[in-house]
């Protein structure tokens, strides 16, 4: 088990308070009817149905009270064996690993679309599992897996901290932020996409856009979201001011940028931590 008994529930306010300080937790889904998603948060949850409309979510904050992890001492004992390091006190992490390492090393891994598609019937029913090396390979070649492993989790951990500011709307891209040009009332009556000579346009009322949005970032969901039509439905009737407006352009750069990075986590993960057959 990856946290410990009891520092992961509905957002209650013995979760939410050690969220109070900015310290990140993991938002899972265990029992869903939607896709299975992941999220991270930095700030207390208002409810818990934060990753799908119909099904509880789980929150699961990186730190208990003060700086002690909130990690299983025996999945800490099972990453240092797969990292071939002694472990530290006092918390029994891996020397050199510190409890941001292993948030990014999951991140990473939840949002590989192998993994997500590999393991889709159990990440329906269950809360998800974090391999730490192939197993498959670690049963006829323990030396060459662990070799594997340390250069997979290398590789992996800055993807996945990529992941967490992008999705704590830190260190956005600026080269894929959308353009809201055309003058207007700014409210927002009903969200639709089209294409407008070759480039994806938002539209939020019969005369203003979002321009330069993806297809494909319009349609990503994250669980049963679609995030960039559900953040303007959730607006409807309100006019949107400067910051609002900057707020959905920098989401938008930020889905992009998501997408990029959850393919560039299949290439190093697929293979190495789950088997190819």
């Amino acid at each position: 088990m990856l946290y410990g008994d009891y520092a992961f529930d509905y957002p209650r306010s013995e979760i939410n308070d050690l969220l109070s300080h900015g310290s990140p937790a993991l938002v899972t889904t265990k029992q869903t009817k939607e896709e299975f998603a992941a999220l991270v948060i930095d700030k207390p949850a208002a409810q818990h149905k934060l990753v799908t409309p119909y099904d509880g979510s789980y929150v699961s904050p990186l730190y208990l009270s003060g700086a002690t992890p909130n990690l299983a001492p025996d999945f800490l004992a099972a990453l240092a064996q797969a990292l071939r390091r002694p472990v530290t006190q006092p918390h029994g992490l891996p020397e050199g690993v510190t409890p941001e390492d292993v948030l990014a090393y999951v991140y990473a891994v939840l949002h590989a679309p192998s993994y997500r598609s590999r393991y889709a019937g159990f990440l329906k029913s269950d809360f998800p599992r974090i391999p730490l090396t192939n197993q498959a390979l670690a049963l006829t070649d323990k030396a060459h897996a662990a070799i594997d492993f340390e250069s997979t989790w290398r590789a992996l951990l800055p993807l996945g901290q990529q992941l967490i500011d992008l999705h704590l709307l830190k260190n956005v891209p600026t080269n894929a932020r959308v353009k809201f040009a055309v003058q207007g009332s700014n409210e927002v009556e009903k969200p639709r996409f089209e294409v407008c000579n070759g480039s994806g346009r938002v539209w939020i009322n019969a005369s203003q856009y979002f321009e330069g949005v993806p297809f494909d970032t319009w349609q990503f969901k994250v669980g049963g979201y679609q995030v960039c039509e559900k953040w303007l439905k959730d607006r409807k009737g309100r006019q949107l001011d400067f910051a609002d407006i900057q707020h959905y352009s920098r989401v938008v750069a930020a889905l992009t940028r998501t997408r990029e990075l959850m393919q560039e986590i299949d290439t190093v993960a697929n293979g190495q931590l789950w088997p190819l057959a």
